[in-house]
């Protein structure tokens, strides 16, 4: 047997390498050779990496549309509980300006009954006096009587007539008043009267036409 040595330029000719500086361990490739499996799968491997890509930014973006409709929901709720919050302050002032009316229209009846009760006292003490003049002067004691009941009724009558147009626009003091009017068995006020002719006439109409006018809040008067 024969041993040939071929010469290293020759074993770098075989495998078409032009100098030892070139050669790598990627750089040998025998002929009939192969390529390996991995270099196959690499494109695979990036098309499914794509998709996937893809496919987590579609996800994305579906979640991203979702919390702007939430979001947009959000601040209409805002909008909506901020509206309640304007209209709940607007009838707080409301209530506070209706509050402060009537503590005024409190204050102007206070002073009114304050001055019908001077006004009463002063009566009173008129009427006094002028009984004691007709008892001192006058012979006849049947005529002094009479004259004082007189006075007595018109002065009544006057603080009545004025008492009751001070509470006219007050229904429930009004009713309170006539309530112990009544009690006191003392007359009232031809216009108040009337008026309750007049009230008592609508619910006698009412009930013979059978026309329901709801049940009245009663204040002691009948």
């Amino acid at each position: 047997m024969v041993l040939w040595l071929a010469a290293p330029e020759e074993i770098l000719g075989m495998f078409d390498i032009q100098s030892p500086g070139d050669m790598s361990f990627g750089d040998l490739h025998l002929e009939g050779e192969t390529k390996s499996p991995n270099s196959s799968e690499k494109p695979s491997e990036d098309a499914e990496l794509v998709k996937s890509t893809e496919t987590e930014s579609q996800t994305l973006a579906i979640e991203m549309h979702r919390k702007q409709k939430e979001l947009k929901t959000l601040e209409q709720d805002v909008k909506g509980k901020d509206g309640q919050v304007k209209e709940g302050q607007n009838f707080y002032d409301e209530l506070q300006d209706a509050f402060r009316d009537r503590e005024t229209e409190t204050e102007l009846l206070a002073g009114e009954l304050s001055a019908l009760s001077t006004k009463i006292k002063r009566a009173a003490k008129n009427t006094s006096r002028l009984s004691l003049e007709l008892r001192n002067k006058s012979p006849y004691p049947g005529i002094e009587e009479d004259i004082r009941i007189h006075l007595l009724r018109e002065i009544t009558r006057t603080v009545s007539d004025l008492l009751f147009s001070s509470v006219d626009s007050m229904p429930e003091i009004n009713s309170k008043i006539q309530e112990l009017y009544l009690q006191a068995d003392l007359p009232l006020p031809s216009r108040t009267l009337l008026s309750l002719s007049f009230r008592s006439g609508i619910f006698t109409i009412g009930a013979r036409f059978g026309i329901p006018l709801g049940k009245k809040k009663q204040h002691g008067i009948f």
